[in-house]
C-alpha cells in the first residue's frame, strides 16, 4: 500500500509514546485508551486510531499535556497469536514492537503516581485485574447494549453507545466528523478492513451490518478506492484468523477470549466438535480454566457455514452450569435454536447452533443474566 505523510505521523505517535512511557519523568498526565480483553481486531484497531485521533485532537476533553496511550488489552505472547491482527498492521508497514502490550505497563503504577485518564473502546466493564481505572473512566466507546449492572455517573462519563456491527464503525464516525483531515488512506484502511470483517462483508443475508456500519464503509470506499473488493478482503482477513496451523490448542482457546464476570469465552476459529478431537485440547481446556481461575468455561465454535457451542464445567459447578444451559435455551430474547450433540465428556455440555445469525455478542447478556442469578463461586 503507498505511503503518505499521515501514516508516518502515526508511526511517529506510537514511537513518540513509547519513548516517553519508558521515561515517566517526561509526564504527569497520562490518557489510557484501552481496548477489551479479547483483543481482536476490531478491539485493537479502534483503540489503536482513536488514540491517534485524541492524540491530535484532544477531543471529549483530553488534557492538552497528557501522554495519549493506546494499549493492547493482552500480553504481547497472546497478541502475536491473532495472526489477523499482525499481519493487518505489518501490511501498511507498522512493526509490532512499536504497539503497546498490558503487560508492558505498570498501570498500577501509574494510577497511583500520575493523573490518568482513560477511554474505553470495544467495553464498557473493566475486568476485575483492571478495576483501578474505573474513577478514571471519562470516555466510553461501545457498540453494544449496557451489561446488567453498569452504573457509569454520565455526568462524568460520556458514553458513545450504538449497536453497530463493528466498533471502528463508530471510530470512522468520529474521525470523519471531527478531523477528516487527518484520516490518511493507510488509517482508512485499518478501519475498513476492521468494519468489512466484523460485518460479514456488509452482506445483507448475514444480519450483521447496520445503515451507519454500510454508510462508513461505503464512505471509505469511494474516498480510497481500495484495491481489495468486500469479498476479497474479507475471506483474506478470515484466512489469516482461522489459520490455526502453527498453534497449541491452549494458544488457540487464548486467541479470542472474552471474560463475562470471572467465565471466559473463547470464540475459536473451528467448531468445539473439532477442538475437543484435536490432540490435548480437552487437556489444555482443563488447563485454561484453572489458569483463568474460573470451574466453568463456555466455548463459541464456528467453520464453514456451521456454529456451536459448550459449556465446560469443573467438579462443583453443576448449579452454574445447569443455569447457563438453561437460559440458553428457554430465554426470550434470542433464539439460537440448539441442540444436544454427543461428547465422551462427562462435564461438557455439547450444542448444536442451528440459527447462524446469532453470534457471542448475543450469548454475552445470556451468560450474565445466568450469574447475577447463582449463588455459586466461580473457582
Amino acid at each position: 500500500m503507498d505511503k503518505d505523510n499521515n501514516e508516518e505521523r502515526l508511526i511517529d505517535y506510537l514511537k513518540s509514546a513509547r519513548t516517553s512511557l519508558e521515561h515517566p519523568d517526561t509526564f504527569e498526565k497520562i490518557h489510557i485508551v484501552l481496548g477489551n480483553e479479547s483483543c481482536d481486531l476490531d478491539s485493537s484497531i479502534s483503540a489503536t486510531i482513536l488514540a491517534f485521533l485524541l492524540h491530535k485532537t484532544r477531543l471529549n476533553g483530553i488534557p492538552e499535556d497528557a501522554l495519549v496511550v493506546p494499549i493492547q488489552n493482552v500480553s504481547k505472547e497472546n497478541f502475536l497469536i491473532r495472526s489477523d491482527n499482525c499481519n493487518i498492521y505489518q501490511e501498511i508497514g507498522i512493526p509490532l514492537g512499536l504497539l503497546i502490550y498490558k503487560d508492558q505497563i505498570d498501570i498500577e503504577d501509574l494510577v497511583l503516581s500520575k493523573d490518568v485518564t482513560t477511554t474505553l473502546v470495544d467495553h464498557h466493564m473493566l475486568s476485575k485485574d483492571l478495576e483501578i481505572l474505573e474513577s478514571t473512566v471519562v470516555n466510553i466507546f461501545d457498540h453494544r447494549p449496557l451489561e446488567s449492572g453498569t452504573n457509569w455517573d454520565q455526568n462524568k462519563v460520556e458514553i458513545v453507545m450504538n449497536e453497530v456491527g463493528s466498533c471502528s464503525t463508530l471510530i470512522t464516525d468520529l474521525f470523519i466528523s471531527s478531523a477528516e483531515q487527518l484520516l490518511s488512506k493507510e488509517l482508512a484502511y485499518l478501519l475498513y478492513a476492521t468494519i468489512v470483517v466484523d460485518c460479514k462483508a456488509l452482506d445483507p443475508s448475514k444480519g450483521k451490518a447496520r445503515e451507519l456500519d454500510c454508510k462508513m464503509a461505503e464512505l471509505l470506499e469511494k474516498k480510497y478506492n481500495f484495491n481489495d473488493t468486500r469479498r476479497t478482503l474479507f475471506k483474506k482477513i478470515m484466512n489469516l484468523r482461522t489459520n490455526v496451523s502453527n498453534l497449541t490448542p491452549k494458544q488457540i482457546l487464548y486467541k479470542d477470549t472474552k471474560i463475562i464476570k470471572g467465565v471466559p469465552m473463547p470464540s475459536l476459529p473451528m467448531l468445539v466438535e473439532n477442538f475437543l478431537k484435536l490432540k490435548g485440547g480437552y487437556e489444555a481446556l482443563k488447563e485454561f480454566a484453572a489458569e483463568s481461575g474460573t470451574s466453568v468455561v463456555v466455548l463459541k465454535g464456528a467453520d464453514r457455514g456451521r456454529k456451536d457451542v459448550a459449556v465446560f464445567g469443573n467438579a462443583g459447578s453443576e448449579e452454574l452450569k445447569a443455569n447457563i444451559l438453561e437460559i440458553f435455551f428457554n430465554n426470550k430474547e434470542y433464539d439460537f435454536q440448539f441442540s444436544k450433540q454427543k461428547t465422551i465428556y462427562r462435564n461438557i455440555t455439547l450444542l448444536n447452533q442451528g440459527n447462524l445469525k446469532l453470534s457471542r455478542k448475543q450469548l454475552v447478556p445470556l451468560i450474565e443474566y445466568a450469574l447475577s442469578n447463582n449463588s455459586v463461586r466461580l473457582g
